[in-house]
C-alpha cells in the first residue's frame, strides 16, 4: 500500500529548489513486522543549488520519474514503531538537505 502524504514542508528554507512537496511512503506487506524502505517525493524537487540529494535519483516504481530516496530505518520494533515513526525519519532525512 502507498501512503500519500501532500504538501510536506522542506524546511529549513532555503536548502531546497521549492517549499513542499507530497511525500509517498510504501507499508510493505508484511508492516509492522516489515518496516517501511525509502520513500518518493515529487519529480523536480532538487537541493536549491540544482543537484540531486545524496541516495536519491529520479524512479518510476511509484509513478513517472518520481525522486527515490533510498533511505532506511536503522531500528525498527514493530511493537512500538509505526507508520508515524517512519515519517519522523522520512523528515529528518529532508531536513539534512544533502
Amino acid at each position: 500500500m502507498v501512503i500519500t502524504i501532500p504538501n510536506v514542508p522542506l524546511e529549513p528554507s532555503g536548502r531546497w529548489n521549492r517549499s513542499s512537496t507530497t511525500v509517498r511512503i510504501v507499508a510493505p506487506a508484511a508492516y509492522p513486522q516489515a518496516r517501511p524502505d525509502c520513500f518518493w517525493v515529487d519529480p523536480d524537487v532538487r537541493l536549491a543549488s540544482g543537484g540531486l540529494p545524496q541516495n536519491a535519483q529520479p524512479n518510476n516504481q511509484l509513478g513517472p520519474n518520481l525522486l527515490w530516496f533510498s533511505w532506511h530505518v536503522s531500528k525498527w520494533n514493530p511493537n512500538v514503531d509505526t507508520l508515524h515513526t517512519y515519517l519522523r525519519v522520512v523528515l529528518d532525512r529532508l531536513r539534512q538537505g544533502v
